[in-house]
C-alpha cells in the first residue's frame, strides 16, 4: 500500500529517471545485451512518451539487433556467398526496399534494409537507405502530430467551429416554413429552441432567409428539368417569390446557379455546331441543349478555329459550304485531322447540297456522319447520343 505522503515525480526527478535508464541502455548495448537495452528504454518511454532521443536510440538498438540476427542465419545458412549471390540477394532486398517506401510503409523497408546490414555489414548505400527512412519517419511523426494538434485546436477554438445546433435549427426552419407561413405556436416552439441551444436573433433571420432561398431554388430546378418553364410553373413560382419575399435579384442568382449547375454537372459533352443558316443553328442547338449537352455555336470556320483552342468539343457537327468564307467544311475537316490535340474529335456534316458523291467523298475522308438538310432532328440527336455511348 502507498504511503500517504507519496507524490508525483517532478519534471527535473522524471528527467534524471530518463537519463538514467538511458546510460543503462547504452551500457547494456554495448555489452550486445538489446534485449535488456530495450527494457529500459520502454521504462524511459513511460515517463515520456515523446522523448525523440528514445525513440531515435531504441529504433537503433532493435535494427542493430535484426542485422546481428540475420547476420548469423545467413552465415550458418549458407556458408560463405559468391559475389554473385550476395550481390543478386542485395539487389532482391534494394528493389523490395523501394516498393515498401513507395507504400509508406517505413517498418518493412527498414526490415529490408536490416537484412541488407545482415549480408554486408558495411553497405553505404544500405546506410544511407537507413538514414532516408529515418527521416521520411521523422517527418511523418510530425505530419501526425501537427494533424492531432490542429485538431486539438479546433476543438479548443469553438468561435472557428460550425454550430451542430445551427444545422439543426436549419431543419425546424424548414418543417416552419413548409406551408409558406410560421404559426404562433411554431413561433413559441422555435423561440424555446434558440433559448436552449444560444441561437441568436441574427444566425435565426441568416437561416430563415437561406432556407426561403434553398426552397425557392429547389422550385426552380424542378421547373427547368426539362429546359422549358410552362406557364402553370411560372405562374407557381411568382407565388412562391410573393410568399418568401424573394427579391428579383435573388431569382437572378438563383436561376444562373442552376443554369451553371446544368452546364457543369450534368452536361453529357460539349458539341461544337458550325452552321452560316441561323435557323439551322439555333434548331440544332436547341434540341441539343435539351438532351444537356453544351453547346458552342459559330456561323464561320474562322470562328470555330477560335473556339476550338479556348475549350475543346467532344464532337463537331458542321456544314460544308459556306458562302461568306475562304474555308469550306472538307478544309477544316482536313485541318483537325492534322492537329495532334484535335484529330480524334468525331466529325459530323451538314450539307444542303443534293450530291450523293459529296456525302459518299466525306465518308470515305473519314468523317463520322453525314446529315442532309433540312436535317431529321431526332435523326440528329439520336446519332450524336449514339456516337457518346459507343466513346463511354
Amino acid at each position: 500500500m502507498f504511503s500517504k505522503n507519496t507524490q508525483p515525480a517532478s519534471s527535473s526527478d522524471s528527467k534524471e529517471q530518463i537519463t538514467k535508464l538511458l546510460r543503462s541502455a547504452d551500457e547494456f548495448f554495448r555489452y550486445r545485451n538489446f534485449d535488456a537495452a530495450i527494457a529500459e528504454i520502454e521504462k524511459a518511454l513511460q515517463l515520456d512518451p515523446k522523448n525523440s532521443l528514445a525513440r531515435s536510440f531504441i529504433e537503433r538498438i532493435k535494427l542493430t539487433q535484426k542485422q546481428t540476427q540475420l547476420k548469423d542465419v545467413v552465415s550458418h545458412s549458407s556458408g560463405e556467398l559468391s559475389a554473385e549471390e550476395k550481390l543478386k540477394m542485395l539487389n532482391d532486398r534494394f528493389a523490395a526496399i523501394e516498393q515498401h517506401l513507395a507504400q509508406k510503409d517505413y517498418k518493412r523497408a527498414m526490415d529490408k534494409v536490416a537484412e541488407v546490414f545482415g549480408i554486408d555489414p558495411t553497405n553505404f548505400y544500405a546506410k544511407a537507405y537507413s538514414d532516408r527512412i529515418d527521416e521520411l519517419m521523422r517527418i511523418e511523426r510530425e505530419e501526425k502530430a501537427k494533424q492531432i494538434s490542429q485538431v486539438k485546436h479546433d476543438f479548443d477554438d469553438k468561435a472557428s467551429m460550425p454550430k451542430g445546433s445551427c444545422s439543426m435549427y436549419h431543419e425546424l426552419l424548414k418543417e416552419a416554413w413548409f406551408d409558406g407561413k410560421i404559426t404562433p405556436e411554431e413561433e413559441a416552439e422555435l423561440k424555446r429552441v434558440r433559448e436552449i441551444f444560444g441561437i441568436s436573433i441574427k444566425e435565426h433571420y441568416e437561416i430563415e432567409h437561406n432556407v426561403k432561398i434553398e426552397a425557392y431554388v429547389e422550385a426552380l430546378q424542378l421547373a427547368w428539368k426539362d429546359g422549358v418553364v410552362t406557364e402553370n410553373e411560372r405562374k407557381v413560382l411568382e407565388l412562391m417569390r410573393q410568399r418568401y419575399m424573394i427579391s428579383p435579384e435573388e431569382h437572378l442568382s438563383a436561376e444562373d446557379k442552376i443554369k451553371e449547375a446544368r452546364r457543369t454537372s450534368s452536361s453529357r459533352g460539349v458539341i461544337l455546331v458550325v452552321d452560316p443558316d441561323p435557323e439551322s443553328l439555333a434548331n440544332i442547338s436547341k434540341a441539343l441543349k435539351k438532351r444537356n449537352f453544351d453547346v458552342d455555336t459559330t456561323h464561320r470556320v474562322e470562328d470555330a478555329l477560335e473556339v476550338i483552342v479556348s475549350k475543346t468539343p467532344h464532337l463537331i457537327i458542321s456544314e460544308i459550304y459556306f458562302s461568306l468564307s475562304s474555308i469550306d467544311g472538307f478544309s477544316f475537316f482536313k485541318k483537325l485531322r492534322e492537329l495532334e490535340n484535335f484529330k480524334n474529335i468525331p466529325f459530323m456534316f451538314l450539307t444542303s447540297m443534293k450530291d450523293s458523291k459529296i456525302a459518299r467523298a466525306g465518308l470515305r475522308l473519314g468523317m463520322d456522319n453525314f446529315f442532309q438538310k433540312p436535317v431529321d432532328i431526332k435523326l440528329l440527336v439520336a446519332t450524336v447520343e449514339g456516337k457518346f455511348l459507343s466513346n463511354n
